[in-house]
């Protein structure tokens, strides 16, 4: 992979290393093949940093997060030729630095896809399949019937228990009529697969808690929600847990502080802990995991956003910019560091006994799971919502 080293500095400067007037992103429709290693410096430091590409024409920006240093190059940035530029933003939760653009440029090239086939569903569609339709029998047309039966039989015993075959077989038949076609048995019909009363249909597990229908909070109405679960009471080191929401943040919201969820206790600047998820004032949806503080979603009006986060052991990961994190050791976690909070929906703990920063927007989805759900799990669960 070809990496290059883009040094941020305090007074917003993005210096690029050993390239002058860009960076050079090679030919459209590369994949895979460029990173930038990310250095950050001064008021850059302890922030998380995330890459603002934006691409030529009329589209938002497209965001990527600074990961261990490094942010690979979207395939989207180099889906075609043409320039642009990336800006980086950091954020450690209270200040934001930003830098000055990077330009950037794909060069231009004939293509590599293939154009000839017309788009399934069109008129030049079904005039194509009447064409190949016309070429199988132009094809078929030196077999005698016996040859053709014998072919069929073949393939018979290839659809005999296929229901996704038959269909194929049937028009081959038709295509070929007047030959001595053999018959096809009717497909089985096949058990009922075992029932899994722990696993729903979608390959689940059931959650410990899940929101009933969506709820949409106002700020005035000073409402939340009890899910009575308290996963730092004490602190397992055998914990699995998985925490999810799908929500909006009210255009009102919008770099404001409130508060999705929390089962936090902010006892002093070094010794917080528990898990929140909040509104942050530079436009971003944030979460505190102990000691732990990074933005993970940039607030967009009307869009549902997606939170999910998931503690195995020591360790956890979140979705972040649409990724999930490596996985990280929880800072501050020790048997000493419980939280006798259950985690609430809609508003903060505050100071342990009264609740404030009151959520405004609407939540769709919320779920926790007793388990470390798997990524095909989590790839199910994001689809559903």
């Amino acid at each position: 992979m070809i990496e290059q080293q883009i040094t941020l500095c305090s007074n917003g400067r993005a210096v690029l290393s050993g390239y002058s007037g860009g960076l050079l992103l090679g030919y459209a429709h590369n994949t895979g093949v460029y990173r930038l290693r990310v250095v950050c410096s001064g008021e850059w430091d302890g922030t998380t940093v995330v890459a603002f590409w934006h691409l030529p024409g009329p589209a938002g920006p497209l965001t990527t997060l600074v990961a261990d240093g490094a942010v690979e190059v979207p395939a989207l940035v180099t889906a075609q030729g043409g320039s642009g530029t990336v800006t980086f933003e950091g954020s450690d939760g209270t200040r934001t630095v930003t830098s000055a653009s990077v330009p950037y440029r794909v060069l231009s090239n004939s293509g590599t896809t293939d154009p000839t086939l017309p788009e399934p569903g069109t008129p030049a569609w079904q005039q194509f399949l009447q064409q190949v339709k016309r070429e199988l029998r132009n094809a078929a047309s030196g077999l005698s019937d016996e040859e053709r039966g014998l072919i069929l039989a073949l393939f018979r015993h290839a659809v005999y228990d296929n229901g996704e075959m038959l269909p194929h077989y049937n028009a081959l038949a038709a295509l070929w009529s007047g030959s001595s076609l053999p018959d096809v048995p009717p497909t089985p019909s096949q058990p009922d697969p075992p029932s899994q009363p722990d696993t729903p249909n979608n390959g689940l597990p059931t959650p410990r808690y899940k929101l009933a229908a969506p709820k949409t909070f106002v700020p005035a109405n000073k409402e939340w929600i009890d899910t009575g679960i308290k996963p730092f009471a004490s602190i397992d080191t055998g914990l699995d847990l998985t925490v999810s929401a799908t929500f909006t943040v009210a255009d009102s919201a919008v770099n404001t502080v409130t508060s999705l969820l929390d089962c936090f206790s902010n006892l002093t600047t070094n010794d917080q802990r528990g898990i929140v998820v909040a509104t942050w004032t530079n436009g971003t949806v944030g979460v505190n995991m102990f000691t732990y503080a990074s933005h993970f979603v940039k607030i967009e009006s009307g869009k549902k956003l997606k939170f999910l986060l998931q503690i195995k052991g020591t360790q956890f990961r979140f979705l972040s910019y649409g990724s999930l994190t490596e996985w990280k050791n929880i800072p501050n976690y020790a048997a000493n560091k419980t939280v006798d909070h259950p985690l609430i929906l809609g508003a903060g703990w505050g100071d342990g006994t009264t609740k404030d920063r009151f959520f405004n927007g609407t939540v769709y989805d919320f779920r926790v799971f007793d388990t470390a759900l798997t990524d095909a799990q989590i790839t199910t669960l994001m689809e559903a919502n």
